[in-house]
């Protein structure tokens, strides 16, 4: 009995204590993703492709990130906005969906769609085409405290205000409640004028590829601009001096740094290649990449490409400050073949009874696709093939002969262009059947 009320006024004290006096109700914790991450734009044109790397886990550090989307806010002014008033004057770019990838906490996560959008801790591309009305700067309207402390500061003037346009970007991550989380970095890009597009692009198809000249960005003001002066020498002890020659001046907002080109190719589609997809979503956009890995200080380019009888079409921009200009007028080039194999040399006989063996020294050019062998007989000026496809080796046996009769014989290489390959200069040799 005494351990019967012991258990008994034990269960009746826990009681009491759970019916005690009830405090607020707690806020529910609510996780929150993490900053993106954005790249440095990429301007092309009128194009800036912004690069962004969705959090891959939440602000306490918990994973997987709980994030539904990641909205991407553009801004064209003066100054940068700070951070905390970027909205203010900003727009939405693009909206990037994220794929779901379970609770954090939970022990087996669901595999990643990428069908549904981005895959947390992945990079993704949005593309942001400058339209007029972002070609306007908008600006910060002062607070009240600001203006308070510039009607009553003193001291000497504030400096002018920067003059080159900027697009600023900034990118803020949702979880499925819509509770943002804290704003990426803000980068930026100049909206300044374009470098001009080179001229007179040329292309040429030869052995080694195709070749590429134009003439400068800007022509001859482009080229000037770009070319510091020479040191000046002093001056003659003359009466009269003459003014040295200078450049243009260069417009305000002409972007700084030498310029360089980049060169970009289309190939025509290829008629036995399968169909490719469709474009992807806005939200995977990508810009073509320049044939060359750096910039070009040079008027020139080579594009060692196979002849295979495809169009090939080219233009070239010019890059300065970061900055890539309009391309300049497509110049396209078909890439066929018509430079003929070296004609085979030191052909000679061995004659049997019954046979005439030909022998040559093989060709070494790299696109060789074989000999043809072809005769006449006493003197004729018909030569028929005596090989119905181009052979391998360098040697070949008549058996078809009749002894006494004279045979002149040709030997040529060809190449492997389709359908009809080129053919070299023949090699010729006359002998007698035994």
């Amino acid at each position: 009995m005494p351990a019967r009320r012991f258990v008994a006024a034990l269960v009746l004290a826990v009681v009491a204590t759970a019916c005690g006096k009830k405090g607020p109700p707690l806020t529910p914790f609510v996780l929150t993703p993490a900053a993106p991450t954005l790249d440095a734009p990429r301007r092309v044109g009128d194009d800036l492709v912004l690069q962004v790397t969705v959090p891959g886990a939440n602000l306490d550090g918990s994973t997987p990130a709980v994030v539904s989307r990641v909205d991407v806010f553009g801004a064209t002014a003066l100054t940068p906005p700070p951070r905390a008033r970027f909205l203010e004057i900003a727009e939405l770019v693009a909206t990037i969906p994220v794929a779901p990838a379970g609770e954090p906490g939970d022990v087996v996560l669901p595999a990643a769609d990428p069908s549904k959008g981005v895959i947390q801790g992945s990079a993704a591309a949005v593309r942001d085409t400058l339209s007029d009305a972002e070609r306007v700067p908008r600006e910060l309207a002062p607070t009240p405290a600001e203006r308070e402390r510039l009607a009553t500061a003193a001291g000497p003037p504030l400096p002018p205000p920067p003059t080159q346009l900027r697009r600023f970007y900034m990118a803020i991550a949702y979880n499925p409640r819509n509770r943002p989380g804290p704003p990426s970095a803000v980068v930026e890009a100049p909206v300044t004028v374009l470098p001009p597009a080179p001229s007179r692009l040329q292309a040429a198809f030869g052995e080694l590829g195709v070749t590429l000249q134009w003439e400068p960005s800007g022509d001859l003001i482009g080229f000037l601009l770009d070319r510091a002066l020479p040191p000046e020498e002093e001056p003659a002890p003359i009466a009269v001096r003459t003014a040295a020659a200078k450049p243009p001046p260069a417009p305000v907002d002409w972007l700084p740094g030498p310029t360089r080109y980049n060169v970009y190719r289309e190939v025509g589609a290829d008629p036995l290649a399968l169909p490719t997809a469709g474009p992807g979503p806005a939200w995977r956009v990508t810009l073509a990449a320049p044939l060359n890995p750096a910039p070009l200080a040079t008027l020139r380019f080579d594009d060692p490409v196979p002849p295979d009888g495809r169009e090939r079409c080219y233009a070239v921009r010019a890059v300065r400050g970061g900055v890539e200009g309009p391309p300049s007028p497509r110049e396209c080039v078909r890439t066929v073949d018509i430079v003929s194999p070296a004609t085979p040399t030191n052909l000679a006989t061995i004659t049997a009874a019954g046979a005439i063996n030909l022998i040559w020294d093989p060709n070494v050019d790299a696109d060789l696709g074989g000999y043809v062998v072809l005769r006449s007989q006493d003197g004729g000026a018909t030569l028929l093939p005596l090989t119905p496809s181009p052979i391998a080796v360098n040697r070949f046996t008549d058996r078809d002969v009749a002894a006494g009769v004279q045979y002149t014989y040709e030997v040529r290489a060809v190449d492997m262009r389709v359908p009809v390959p080129n053919t070299s200069e023949p090699a010729r040799v006359t002998e007698t059947a035994r």
